[in-house]
């Protein structure tokens, strides 16, 4: 489990962006297991603790919201996967369906009511067998997919019904993973000059699946071509296959940038215009709520929130896959494997002592800045300086 830990870290930081979000503590991976370590790790609680988040699950690594009163959660115990949903109101959790072997990749859909998963077996030869499962969740039905890539490479259609992928040498299709029936979309005509042998290919339709976007590539480095009856055209500098985000119909988000060198930034169909969203991250971890034009990032692990006509909400709490609740008043997000739900008034009502905890967090960066016997490679440097940068900014805000 350590060796497949190490990695994912190793994809997320060179950016093989094929990952979806696993709870990985980036700290870890820079800093020496010491005192100073565990006092930073036990402050980054303590601001959960003061923005009176619930601690719902621990050993969680993927979360989705179901709907306003449940989430779906898929916790990791050694090689048993428990896929599962947790009911809010009566604090009960009903199995769906469990694995064996290491899940490399959770896909939710939009509306939340199916999941894609990839889990990794090893055969008694060595080598490792990889399945792709489509989960229906509300009715606990399963479905096999024919994919043995390791990480995603197929998507949703936006209400979760039917999946789009590209088929080698002929396009991209529409399957209902039901009745196995499918249909082609675009023709590789359309965007054969994207594709290098052994790349992964993956397409995002627009909400009304009148417009494609195709990406293809693999290490940060995607080739893309935005398609639709009308429209043929390149786009540049997209460095993540998952995380690209419709907001409707004429606007789009991904992530672009390099290696501790991220940005979230929105491209225009109507303007033909791409503007930057997000600050310089380590790594961004976009991902959409249920509520169409919700989304949240990450600047530096920071939980960042996004309502569709509302200013950024900056929560100064670090975590993965975090999301809105569908009413907008709270959000999940994942810490150390533990899954957290927090009140979004309960950060602002808190503001003050959460500020004191900042505080005390960025001392202890500093600290470590200069105590370099306690850094464990040499991007420790970077990092430290990355993660003082960041607390900061957040202490100069009120």
């Amino acid at each position: 489990m350590k060796k497949f830990l190490l990695l994912l870290t190793l994809l997320i930081l060179t950016n093989s962006s094929n990952l979806l979000a696993r709870d990985i503590n980036l700290d870890s991976i820079y800093i020496k297991n010491s005192n100073n370590y565990q006092q930073l790790i036990s402050l980054k609680y303590d601001l959960y603790a003061t923005a009176k988040s619930k601690k719902l699950l621990k050993n969680v690594i993927f979360a989705h919201w179901l709907n306003g009163k449940t989430i779906t959660t898929i916790q990791e115990f050694n090689s048993l996967n428990i896929l599962a949903t947790y009911n809010l109101e009566t604090n009960k959790i009903k199995i769906i369906k469990t694995f064996i072997g290491t899940i490399s990749s959770a896909l939710f859909s939009k509306n939340g009511k199916s999941v894609i998963i990839r889990n990794i077996l090893t055969k008694e030869d060595g080598y490792p067998l990889i399945k792709t499962t489509l989960i229906k969740i509300n009715f606990k039905k399963s479905y096999r997919i024919n994919s043995s890539y390791p990480f995603t490479d197929i998507s949703f259609s936006p209400d979760g019904n039917f999946i789009y992928y590209h088929k080698k040498l002929k396009g991209i299709y529409k399957l209902n993973p039901i009745t196995k029936k499918e249909f082609q979309i675009i023709s590789i005509d359309r965007y054969k000059e994207i594709i290098k042998k052994g790349d992964l290919t993956i397409v995002h339709p627009s909400p009304n699946e009148k417009k494609f976007l195709i990406l293809s590539g693999s290490g940060g480095n995607y080739r893309s071509k935005l398609l639709s009856n009308s429209i043929n055209k390149k786009i540049t500098h997209i460095s993540s296959s998952n995380e690209v985000i419709w907001l409707n119909n004429f606007n789009f988000l991904f992530q672009h940038g390099n290696p501790m060198n991220y940005r979230i930034s929105k491209y225009s169909l109507k303007d033909n215009l791409v503007s930057n969203i997000s600050k310089k991250s380590l790594n961004t971890n976009l991902t959409s709520s249920l509520k169409k034009g919700n989304y949240t990032f990450l600047e530096n692990q920071i939980v960042i929130l996004k309502q569709s006509k509302s200013k950024q909400f900056i929560t100064y709490l670090e975590g993965e896959d975090a999301s809105f609740s569908p009413d907008k008043t709270k959000f999940i997000s994942l810490f150390m494997g533990n899954l957290f739900l927090t009140d979004l008034s309960k950060i602002s009502n808190n503001n003050f002592k959460m500020h004191k905890i900042l505080k005390k967090i960025l001392d202890k960066y500093k600290l470590l800045y200069k105590r370099n016997e306690l850094w464990l490679n040499i991007f420790t440097k970077h990092y430290l300086k990355l993660k003082i940068s960041t607390y900061k900014s957040l202490l100069k805000l009120k």
